[in-house]
């Protein structure tokens, strides 16, 4: 916080213009000054997707060390495995750059989810330290890397560049309030004991999410 109002502050106030007002218009109003029209349907299922997705990446954020102890593993372990996420994801993002050329946007981002839902799988079978949880750990960061830059550029490859901020600050209002609850509604899921629930539980997420994900990519190539 200090650094956000000690650094960042004063560089927004020296650095960012800010907006001139102009005289009000006569006549008819222009474009900036209709009623935005309503999302699309695929813009809808597509902030489905992603605010699915930020609750399940926030809430194992939050979540994942205590889990890995339920699993068997101790403290340290698990710091020790999760502290592999970060590399795992430049790794997804360096492989998404080097063949994600070959294929669209929409399938990258199937395989992102479906990568994902895969991990969360493997994670029900982690019993202690080993193979199984280094597999969980690979897929479950690849799958991140690839899913923030399939959450930035697939709104693009699907309803173009026209407004695309407004678009993008519109997909991502659900997905902030998914990250602030998902931590304390997971909380009570891990309450019960039971690590098994709380991993079933992200991984339906997840696949609902790639459902969404699926519809809106149809409904967006229909319109």
């Amino acid at each position: 916080a200090g650094l956000h109002i000690a650094v960042a502050l004063p560089m927004i106030a020296a650095f960012v213009p800010r907006p001139v007002r102009s005289a009000k218009p006569s006549g008819a109003p222009t474009a900036t000054q209709t009623a935005p029209r309503r999302p699309a349907p695929a813009q809808l299922w597509l902030a489905s997707c992603f605010a699915l997705a930020a609750f399940v990446f926030s809430s194992m954020s939050a979540h994942l060390v205590g889990v890995l102890e339920l699993k068997g593993l101790s403290t340290a372990q698990a710091v020790g495995l999760l502290s592999l996420v970060g590399p795992m994801q430049v790794t997804g993002r360096i492989l998404e750059m080097s063949f994600g050329a070959r294929f669209s946007v929409a399938r990258v981002g199937v395989f992102a989810f479906a990568l994902l839902a895969s991990a969360l799988v493997l994670l029900l079978f982690v019993h202690g330290p080993g193979a199984v949880a280094f597999l969980f750990v690979i897929g479950y960061g690849c799958a991140n890397g690839i899913v923030t830059i399939v959450r930035g550029v697939l709104p693009a490859a699907l309803f173009g560049r026209d407004s695309l901020g407004r678009l993008l600050g519109w997909l991502a209002r659900p997905s902030f309030v998914a990250q602030a609850i998902a931590p304390a509604a997971v909380a009570g899921l891990l309450m019960s004991g039971s690590p098994q629930l709380v991993i079933a539980v992200a991984a339906g997420t997840i696949a609902v999410a790639l459902g969404c994900l699926i519809v809106a990519v149809r409904a967006a190539r229909r319109a």
